[in-house]
């Protein structure tokens, strides 16, 4: 052995991954390596490595390569290297491993061929039908139509192609991929008689193919179908219209469709049990149970897994937990251990992507988006790509280790997506598609134009020119190319380039006699001076182009940024600005402004584990890695306090005592370090007794500070008695036999709450210390434990667990808790949970880089707020006005608990009115009222549930300047509210005047007359200067469907609409008991009208419609409406509502895209785009702007209501004040985002 290698460690005797942690440490402190130089050496994240070392997870399967190189770097000889790998095999397959010849019963992700008929369940009925079909002499090739994950390919293959087969039928499969007619091709001769499966003929539409090339497929098709080949194509059901419009498709559509639809309870249970059973394994009854009940309570309680994505989801759970499993017999313990049926699928692909390191996490991301095609219609799917385009040493080991997985397939030369359901299911993968879909498009433009210029013989009339040249060699050599490109893609690009370029030096030449002309009269124009003017005239062009250039720059870099640093990224949007006032930079700092205030402060170069903040919110101790506890001070600013160092530890937990005279922490040295803090300086106090043998995972104090309790490795909850000089050990309670105990808390009345790794969670009465007496247990989630915490009332308990969910429950009694709402949203573990003072809301870090904000009540998702990296600690301070938050990157972060995103909506609230200095809502819970002095830092002021005669709240609504707030509901009832008192809002009565959906609801300004519209057709007039009565004053019916939206005129003596029909009404309201529709304009949106708005002085009148297009008319004249100038016009989504700001300089349009467009129409004529505001996840509803339209409100579909800063100066200086909170960017941090680009003065 060479010198430098640890003494051999027999891996045969480990067992557990504790023990498995305990000879990788000691391999690691035998080469003198620390857990950041092992992570440095071998690649691998510092994270996963940490979590090896500490036993908090096992190498998964497909990436034990991974854990090789970790192996080697710990100088295990190569010899030994495959003793340790099946070690870990073992433990991940414990009792034991299955034979090697055992049989596979599920197929994950992947198609059933074949060969695979005899575990093919559940399509038996539609398998006969087919049959039949096919025997039967069909008049038109066959067409199975489903949607995506319905099992078509799976039904094609495993359960056509396998019956056919037996009766002796010759069968070919093949897919159109890249090149559909060579596939049809390799097939083959084909004879009368025999049946040709062509699987995924969406492929034809997905894959750039030219019109001609789709109908000679389809031509050739039914040439073969004619001449006696039996043709059966399947068809994914959302390109079904794509279908029609092709001929010869639409042909067999109409005659000999078989839909795909979804499987019955029953069928579902023969998908889980049957495969398992020709395997000779048994499946627990509570397991089949759970899938059920999973799989079709997807789309409600009726018995059928109504969701077609269901299927896929079931089917890798299934393939997952079998892995985990001994073989013969599959519970739920394997199901919870791979994730559940919901997350298996993204715990297999965060497993292999944690295994990756950096470099290979960005081949990674390259290679996944290659195999990614994302629609002009947006719409997105997998793509086949050739193997031997992914063939580079480096792609090659990602691929392959995604194929171990079952996540990627490789068939016929061709690497894709095993199931589009991947796109879904790994909010990873949806994240990266998320934010490269522009590229992704310009990709597949890319690969269509590179294939037929290719086809056609290199014709020079077909390269790239131009912009579209520049577009796309921009995307190759930007930040945001998924991958390297193919050898067909590069030829094309380069003779693009290559034309483009011999195009430019023939310009130039032509060009040559005139500058020769121009030297002459440059010659006369540096006589008089003219010279240097023009040259100063053309520097500061160049000078202003090179600043336009650079802010629009840094503007993407910070909306890019804003999905993971959210503090960065606004400071990034500040340089922007900077650098010049564009359209992009005024987007990005504006956006920034809508998602509230955070300051941050680096505290430490290593991982933070645990934050605890001192009863007064004026100190933040932060348990780290790097043998230090961190603490920051919160007064005025963030600043960095002492830190206070524990040789040769990594701290995992602390804590204040209830009066904040003392700090504790503890970790893996299995020691208590205790400080006193009530002399401003901490002077450390003696802790007596040895340490307990184990690391010690969370530390509490009792609240009368006697106790302090530290949960621990071996199963216990130590306890010490402490007094004023220190502590000294006393008892302990054994919490579990067989793992760690994670997580440990205190009541309020003393009582000790504990959780551990294997999902139980106990209380103890610690009255004496010494002998902690049980009181109650319960099992809390599907996972392991890693947090809890109790409200400030001791009567709610929130519990954190690495399957991905937060539960909570009543423990008024503990010996007999109630189950609250499972807390769900997470994509990872939750690794800390914290209540609020208030007990109102749930704080949840997890490993899914995302800070949770849960309803404790309803489990309702309140925002999600992203970091860089994994997140491990999240905790409110004291008063509740704040959220610190800390993981992975060393860095404490400080987010306002009131801010101008507002949250916890029961159901999607319509829009957010403004009126004076509040803000108004309504959604399915009621009526709300908040605090808008402060358009930043919104606060609740009062609340009203919705009325017991409503059915739900559909959030229209609008609130008069006389005190009266109306809302509509889904049965077409109006229920009004005294909001004259504004915290304490009194229902006054409802009304039933429409017989649908409420759609809109508009005062005029004075408050005197109120319009009510629905999808019934109708518009309802009233009279309002003393109240809402019983009936309307008016009603206008038969409008050509539903009313979408409604609003007056500012002298109220016109009321606008918009109508589905595709009509804008303009109706005279003067005399309300008879209004009139005097004019509707000629020309507008080809479609729907979804929105009308009037402009404050009366002269504009401006609408939406689904044809992705807003017009304005001048309506100075109501009766004779003329349009002005060419109508907005953009290529993503479309305006669900428009609005104008006060002074009417500018137009707001809520997109379905997740933005809040502006444009200024201070030139009514020639409106300028001015900005693009971000940040909701989902379509945008309704809006309004601040009275002095300094601020922007908007609904979205993620049930937040948002609001923007409209002036970029006021937006910087709020952004800038958050920034010097905490640490403002450094030049390191701005090299890293920015690259190249000097940095300016940026919040100095």
């Amino acid at each position: 052995m060479a010198a430098d290698r640890p003494d051999p460690i027999d891996p045969h005797h480990l067992r557990t991954r504790e023990e498995l942690a305990a000879a990788l440490t000691a391999l690691r402190q035998a080469r003198g390596l620390t857990v950041r130089e092992v992570a440095r050496e071998s690649g691998l994240p510092i994270a996963t490595v940490g979590g090896y070392f500490s036993g908090r997870h096992l190498p998964p399967l497909a990436t034990l390569p991974q854990f090789v190189r970790l192996l080697t770097v710990l100088g295990v000889d190569d010899d030994a290297l495959g003793t340790w790998t099946d070690v870990v095999n073992r433990m991940r397959r414990a009792p034991g491993p299955r034979p090697g010849d055992a049989p596979v019963p599920y197929r994950g992700l992947v198609t059933y061929q074949a060969e695979d008929a005899d575990y093919f369940f559940g399509r038996e009925e539609l398998t006969a039908n087919l049959l039949a079909r096919v025997t039967g002499a069909p008049t038109t090739p066959i067409v199975v139509v489903g949607p995506s994950g319905s099992g078509k390919s799976s039904l094609l293959r495993a359960g056509l192609a396998a019956r056919l087969t037996a009766k002796g039928r010759r069968v070919v499969v093949v897919t159109p991929g890249p090149d559909p007619l060579g596939a049809l091709g390799d097939a083959g001769a084909l004879a009368p008689g025999d049946v040709l499966l062509v699987d995924q003929l969406e492929e034809l539409f997905t894959g750039g193919h030219e019109r001609a090339e789709v109908d000679t497929l389809v031509a050739r098709l039914t040439t073969l179908h004619d001449a006696g080949t039996c043709v059966v194509v399947g068809l994914r059901a959302d390109f079904f219209d794509r279908a029609l419009e092709t001929p010869g498709l639409a042909t067999w559509l109409t005659a000999n469709q078989v839909p795909v639809g979804p499987l019955s309870a029953e069928a579902l249970r023969r998908v889980v049990v049957e495969p398992a059973r020709v395997a000779g394994i048994e499946v627990d009854e509570a397991l089949v149970e759970v899938l059920l009940a999973e799989a079709t309570g997807r789309s409600g309680s009726n018995g059928t897994a109504l969701d077609a994505g269901a299927l896929p989801l079931l089917s890798h759970a299934l393939y997952a937990a079998w892995l985990a499993s001994s073989g013969r017999r599959l519970t739920l313990a394997h199901l919870k251990e791979v994730g559940g049926f919901a997350g298996a699928i993204a715990q297999t692909a965060e497993q292999l992507h944690d295994a990756l390191g950096p470099a290979e996490r960005v081949v990674e991301r390259a290679t996944l988006l290659r195999l990614v095609h994302v629609h002009e219609s947006a719409t997105v799917t997998r793509r086949a790509v050739p193997a031997e385009d992914l063939s580079a040493s480096e792609v090659r080991g990602v691929v392959e280790a995604y194929t171990r997985a079952r996540l990627l397939t490789s068939d016929r030369g061709n690497v894709q997506l095993a199931h589009e359901a991947l796109l879904v299911a790994w909010p990873r993968l949806a994240g990266w598609v998320e934010e490269s879909r522009d590229g992704l498009r310009i990709r597949s433009r890319l690969g269509t134009a590179a294939r037929t210029w290719h086809e056609s013989g290199r014709d020079p009339d077909l390269l790239y020119r131009g912009s579209a040249l520049e577009q796309a060699m921009s995307w190759v050599t930007g930040p945001a190319a998924p991958a390297g490109l193919s050898a067909a893609e590069s030829a094309f690009l380069d003779e693009s380039t290559a034309a483009a370029t011999r195009a430019a030096r023939a310009r130039r030449r032509s060009a040559r006699r005139l500058r020769l002309l121009a030297a002459g009269l440059a010659v006369l124009a540096a006589a008089t001076g003219g010279l240097t003017l023009a040259a100063i005239s053309q520097a500061r062009a160049i000078a202003d182009e090179r600043d336009l250039a650079v802010s629009r720059q840094l503007a993407v870099t910070a909306q890019s940024l804003a999905a993971t640093d959210t503090a960065l990224a606004g400071q990034v949007a500040v340089g922007s600005l900077a650098a010049a006032d564009t359209v992009e930079a005024r987007s990005a700092i504006l956006s920034a402004s809508g998602r509230g205030g955070i300051a941050r402060l680096p505290l430490v170069d290593g991982i933070v584990n645990a934050l605890a903040v001192s009863p007064d919110g004026g100190l933040v101790a932060a348990a780290t890695d790097a043998s230090t506890l961190a603490l920051a001070s919160t007064a005025d600013r963030l600043t960095t306090g002492v830190s206070l160092t524990v040789p040769d530890t990594a701290l995992y937990g602390a804590a204040f005592s209830a009066d904040g005279t003392l700090l504790a922490a503890a970790g893996d040295a299995g020691s208590l370090h205790l400080w006193a803090t009530h002399d401003g300086a901490p002077a450390a106090l003696g802790v007596t007794g040895e340490p307990v043998g184990a690391t010690l995972y969370d530390v509490a104090f009792s609240p009368d500070g006697a106790v302090a309790a530290a949960a621990a490795s071996d199963g216990l909850v130590h306890l010490w008695s402490v007094g004023d000089d220190g502590a000294e050990p006393a008892g302990s309670a054994q919490l579990s036999e067989t793992g760690p105990a994670q997580t440990v808390a205190f009541g309020p009345d003393g009582t000790l709450v504990a959780g551990g790794a294997d999902g139980l969670v106990r209380f103890w009465d610690v009255t004496d210390a010494e002998a902690p007496a049980p009181l109650a247990e319960l099992v809390a989630g599907g996972g392991r434990i890693t947090s809890l915490d109790l409200s400030a009332d001791g009567r709610t308990l929130v519990v954190g667990s690495t399957d991905t969910f937060a539960y909570v429950w009543d423990v008024t009694d503990p010996a007999a808790p109630v189950a609250g709402p499972r807390l769900e949203g997470a994509a990872s573990w939750v690794n800390d949970v914290d209540v609020d003072p208030a007990g109102a809301v749930v704080a949840g870090a997890s490993s899914d880089k995302q800070l949770w904000l849960w309803d404790a009540a309803t489990g309702v998702v309140r925002q999600a707020l992203a970091h860089p990296t994994t997140l491990l600690a999240g905790v409110w301070s004291p008063q509740g006005d704040q959220l610190y938050s800390a993981g992975a990157d060393g860095t404490l972060r400080a987010w306002d608990a009131a801010t101008s995103v507002l949250t916890g909506f029961g159901s999607i609230p319509g829009q957010g009115v403004f009126e004076g200095t509040l803000l108004y809502t309504a959604s399915a819970d009621g009526l709300r009222v908040w605090d808008a002095a402060d358009p930043d830092r919104i606060a609740p002021l009062g609340q009203a549930g919705a009325p017991e005669s409503a059915t739900q709240l559909d959030g229209a609504l609008d609130v008069s300047s006389t005190g009266l707030a109306v809302a509509g509901d889904t049965n077409g009832s109006l229920h009004v509210w005294d909001v004259r008192s504004p915290s304490r809002p009194r229902y006054v009565r409802s009304v039933q005047p429409h017989s649908a959906w409420v759609d809109a609801i508009a005062f005029t300004a004075d408050g005197s007359a109120m319009a009510a519209s629905s999808d019934d057709g109708s518009i309802t007039l009233w009279d309002t200067s003393d109240g809402v009565r019983d009936e309307p004053t008016a009603r206008l019916g038969d409008l050509g469907g539903y009313v979408y939206t409604v609003s007056f005129s500012p002298d109220g003596q016109t009321l606008v609409a918009s109508v589905l029909s595709g009509k804008v009404l303009l109706i005279d309201v003067r005399d309300l008991a008879e209004p009139v529709v005097v004019g509707s304009p000629e020309t507008g949106p080809s479609g729907y009208v979804y929105s009308a708005s009037m402009s404050p002085d009366g002269r504009t009148v401006a609408a939406s419609g689904n044809d992705k297009s807003i017009w304005l008319w001048d309506v100075t004249d109501p009766a004779r409406p003329t349009p002005l100038g060419a109508p907005l016009l953009w290529a993503d989504g479309y305006a669900t509502n428009v609005w104008f700001s006060p002074d009417g300089t500018l137009l707001a349009g809520a997109m379905t895209d997740g933005t809040v467009r502006l444009w200024d129409v201070t030139d009514r004529e020639h409106p300028l785009r001015w900005a693009s505001l971000a940040g909701v996840a989902g379509t945008v509803y309704g809006l309004d702007f601040s009275p002095d339209g300094r601020h922007v409100s908007a609904a979205g579909g993620d049930r937040t209501v948002r609001v923007w800063e409209t002036r970029p100066d006021e937006a910087r200086d709020e952004l800038c004040e958050d920034a010097r909170r905490g640490t403002p960017i450094t030049a390191e941090e701005w090299e890293r985002v920015a690259g190249d680009v000097a940095m300016p003065d940026v919040c100095s």
